[in-house]
Parts: C-alpha cells; sequence; structure tokens
C-alpha cells in the first residue's frame, strides 16, 4: 500500500491530507496532496480550493464531521475545498489532526486534515472604533452619526443587545448611529461603557460605545418643559465679607451630592403649560401692571407658596414622586387656595401656618426649588469672584450677562439672551428675583455642610436680582428675602431636583 502525506500549515489553517487506497484494486494508487501548500484564514470567511493531484476514478465522498465547526471541507471530483473561519472567541484555540473519511469507489480511506488556526487578529484588517470615541447625549432626544474608521468591506451587522434601554445603535456600511432616548422613570441612569459586537465578514470584534445620558425629563408628547444642567457636588465660600451685612461673615459650605437646575427661568409659557394660568391673570391680583409677556420671558407674580406648587404639579406630570408635603399630603389639589397678601387692602388673604410647615419628602425625585446654598453655588459656578464673570461692573461688561436696571427698558426679556455661567445657567443675575427654599437667617462663620437653612421665620430668601435693581444686587452672594405671600412684577424662580 502507497501513502502519501504532505503536511501544510504556515500562518493560520493548514490542511495535509493523506490517503491511501486501504483494499482497492489499482496497481498504482493515486497519491494525493494539496496545492498550493500553504491557507491562510486572516480575517472573516475565506473559501481555498485545493486540487488533487494523480488520477482519482470513480465517485469520492467525503465525511468532515470530525472537523472543528470553524473547518469545512467538501470534494467535488479531483477536487476538495477547504472553507475556515477564525475563532469567535479572543483565546479560542482551534489546532490539531482531524481525521475524516474518505469514500473512494465504495472503500473507506483516512484523509488527515492538520489544522492550526490562530485566534491572532490579522493587523492589516481593519480596525473598527467609534470616531469621537464618545457619544454624549445631554437632552432629550438625540441622534448621533459617528464613522467607522478603517475600511469595512462586505456586510457589517452590529448586536447591541448590551447596550442600556433608551441607546440604540445601527450600522449602515462604514457609519453607526447611535441614538439615545433620556430615561422617563427616575433612577434610570444611563452613564458609562457599553461593549457591543460588530460582525464584520463572519468575524466578530468589539465596538465601544460611551454613553452619557443624563436624567432631563419630559412631558407629555415628549416635549421638553424643562432644560437641565448638571451641578455636581463640591465645596465653595458662601457669602462675602465685602457686599454686605446680610452677606457676611464668608464660610465654608460642603454640597454632598450634585442635582440638576433648570438652565433657565420658569417661563410663562412653561408656567401656563404647568399651572394652566397666566401672566395677566396672576398680575390681575395686583393691578400693579404687566412687565414684559411672551412664551420666553420669564413667569412673575408669583409668590413662594405658587412655586412650590408648581414643583409638585410638575413632578406629578412627569411621574416623579413630589417632594413637597403639607398636612401629609403631597397633592397640591388639597391643599387648598394658595395665600397671598393683597396690597389693596394690606391685609394676609388664606391660612398660611399649614403651607409654612410644609416639608420636603425623604427620598423624593420630584422637582423643588434650590437651597440658598445651591442657588450660590450653582450661581458660582466654581468662581470666587463678586459676580459670576469677574468683578467688572462697567455697562458694556454687565451688559453681556445680565438684564438689570441699565439695560432692561422697565422690562422682563426673553431669558437666555445673555451669556451663560460656567455651568451653562442663564440669567443668574438679574431678569427676576429667584425664591429659594431658605427661611431668611444671619450666617455665622461655621463650616456647614447641605445647609437648608433656619426652621422658621418670616421671609423666604429671593436671589440674583433683577430688571428693576441696580449692579450691585447682580453679586453672587447678595442675598434678600420677603414674605412668602408677597407677589412682585420683578420675582420668579427656578427650580432643581437631586
Amino acid at each position: 500500500m502507497k501513502r502519501i502525506t504532505r503536511i501544510l500549515g504556515i500562518i493560520a489553517i493548514s490542511a495535509v491530507i493523506a490517503i491511501g487506497f486501504v483494499g482497492c484494486p489499482d496497481n498504482d494508487p493515486a497519491t494525493v496532496t494539496l496545492d498550493p501548500a500553504s491557507v491562510t484564514i486572516n480575517d472573516g470567511n475565506l473559501t481555498r480550493t485545493i486540487n488533487v493531484s494523480g488520477t482519482a476514478t470513480g465517485s469520492v465522498t467525503l465525511n468532515a464531521s470530525a472537523l472543528p465547526a470553524e473547518v469545512n471541507a467538501t470534494v467535488n471530483g479531483t477536487t476538495i475545498t477547504v472553507t475556515g473561519v477564525r475563532p469567535t472567541t479572543e483565546n479560542g484555540s482551534i489546532s490539531g489532526s482531524y481525521t475524516v473519511v474518505v469514500t473512494r469507489r465504495g472503500v473507506k480511506q483516512n484523509l488527515v486534515v492538520v489544522v492550526n488556526l490562530t485566534t491572532t487578529f490579522d493587523p492589516s484588517a481593519p480596525t473598527v472604533t467609534l470616531t469621537p470615541a464618545s457619544v454624549t447625549i445631554n437632552d432629550g432626544n438625540l441622534t448621533q452619526t459617528v464613522n467607522v474608521s478603517g475600511t469595512a468591506t462586505g456586510s457589517v451587522t452590529l448586536n447591541t443587545s448590551a447596550l442600556p434601554a433608551g441607546v440604540t445603535a445601527t450600522v449602515s456600511g462604514t457609519t453607526v448611529t447611535v441614538k439615545g432616548v433620556r430615561p422617563i422613570t427616575e433612577g434610570a441612569s444611563i452613564s458609562g461603557s457599553y461593549v457591543v459586537v460588530v460582525i464584520r465578514d463572519g468575524v466578530n470584534q468589539n465596538l465601544t460605545i460611551v454613553v452619557n445620558l443624563t436624567t432631563i425629563w419630559t412631558a407629555g408628547g415628549g416635549s421638553a418643559i424643562l432644560e437641565m444642567a448638571l451641578i455636581p457636588a463640591g465645596t465653595f465660600t458662601m457669602g462675602s465679607n465685602d457686599s454686605g451685612d446680610w452677606t457676611s461673615p464668608a464660610h465654608q459650605v460642603t454640597l454632598t451630592s450634585g442635582f440638576y437646575m433648570s438652565k433657565y427661568q420658569i417661563t410663562q409659557k412653561q408656567w401656563e403649560t404647568v399651572m394652566g394660568t397666566t401672566v395677566e391673570e396672576q398680575e390681575a391680583s395686583t393691578g400693579w401692571g404687566l412687565y414684559g409677556v411672551g412664551d420666553n420671558h420669564p413667569m412673575y407674580y408669583v409668590n413662594w407658596y405658587d412655586a412650590i406648587v408648581f414643583c409638585n404639579r410638575l413632578s406629578i406630570l412627569e411621574g416623579l414622586s413630589p417632594a413637597y408635603s403639607i398636612n401629609d399630603s403631597t397633592n397640591p389639589d388639597v391643599w387648598g387656595s394658595v395665600p397671598y397678601y393683597d396690597w389693596d387692602n394690606d391685609l394676609f388673604v388664606g391660612d398660611t401656618e399649614p403651607w409654612d410647615a410644609v416639608i420636603i419628602v425623604a427620598g423624593s425625585t420630584g422637582y423643588r426649588l434650590p437651597t440658598e446654598a445651591q442657588w450660590e453655588y450653582a450661581c458660582r459656578a466654581g468662581t470666587t469672584t463678586a459676580y459670576y464673570w469677574g468683578d467688572e461692573t462697567d455697562y458694556d461688561t454687565v451688559d453681556q450677562y445680565a438684564w438689570y436696571w441699565e439695560n432692561s427698558d422697565y422690562s422682563t426679556h426673553e431669558v437666555g439672551l445673555k451669556l451663560p455661567n460656567d455651568f451653562g445657567l442663564y440669567d443668574m443675575s438679574g431678569n427676576v428675583w429667584e425664591w429659594c427654599w431658605d427661611w431668611y437667617e444671619d450666617y455665622t462663620d461655621t463650616a456647614k455642610t447641605d445647609p437648608v437653612g433656619a426652621s422658621s421665620g418670616s421671609g423666604r430668601v429671593l436671589r440674583g436680582g433683577s430688571w428693576d435693581d441696580s449692579v450691585e444686587y447682580l453679586q453672587s452672594a447678595y442675598r434678600n428675602n420677603f414674605s412668602p405671600s408677597f407677589w412682585y412684577g420683578n420675582g420668579g424662580f427656578r427650580v432643581l431636583r437631586p
């Protein structure tokens, strides 16, 4: 019997086929060899056709069941075809000798295929990456298209099962499109690196999508009620020793948790959407006149009690747990009429006692007024100067950042028209005063952590100055306070949530 074996395999896959025609009546059995000697599988699927030398007569069949799943062999006449797919696991080694059976003219003969299939990716193969490396979805729904570097030939599919709910990715040719939908339930934070799998020409390659999706909320119809900015936790010097008695002494404050604050003062459109009333209707209770009307003008003629009702109504509208509770209820509908001050008759209308005893529900996720410390920290945005733009008080500088007495023409103006601070917050100085949570109290020089103000008092704090004030009232440290029943034509608010 004559048996010839030739070993093939230089880089990734080699096959040696040796056929001995056992029991064959031929006196000169054919020698079966591979031509060419090297079969290389570098990237994806590769099919190599191998000629069988010698004279092969009669029918030849091939039983390749012994081969690993990644290697196939077929025979057709005098042609054997070997197909290889490289391993899809990083360290998945496929090597060794596999004996299959060739049946020639009814006689079974051994055919040995020696496989050495490496798991090292061909360095010349395209690298599938994202450019830019980070896809950031900050606000609402956003579609980000990113290019895949390298040459992506053949079919490319994307297995995105690793992505969190709310983030999807699709691929077309060399373009990956990442879509983000912000969370609609509290605590559904989408942030971090997610590795998905690109299958390119049958080869798995990792694709990392880095997502930073902030939990900015939407209300009915998917239209954003508020745009929020993330304010990180931190420590700062609150107050000033140079801005008057109300602002001193300066003292250290630490806020242990970050929060989201509305980028803009609450607008008249947002107020009407949530509360169902207009600035004209609010003004009717005072008779003092209007100081700017329009969807994007800040809401005014809002007292402190109005503001906490707005917070709970917006929270309920967006499926958050309301922050404020009065008489063990977070439903503003059962709180009764909002107390207010009747300026014409110089008297308080409504029972303020239960309203002044309002508490913040522990663990609640809804909107609320900022504490005075949160407000000043957000206003300063890391600055230590008198104003968040510096110490300059000249008209040309201040006019870039704030609506105040010198440029307001005795009116509010649309929010967001001036330059923001370094946290991306607009109109933190000027336009309208902003209510804070705290009862007013004098400062001490003691360092504080997460302060919330006095437990009771006669005035709630307002911050930021307004269109009706001179430049010194715009300082980051400047404080004001009024009865929570008071409405003013230059008083509004903005909100935050954890």
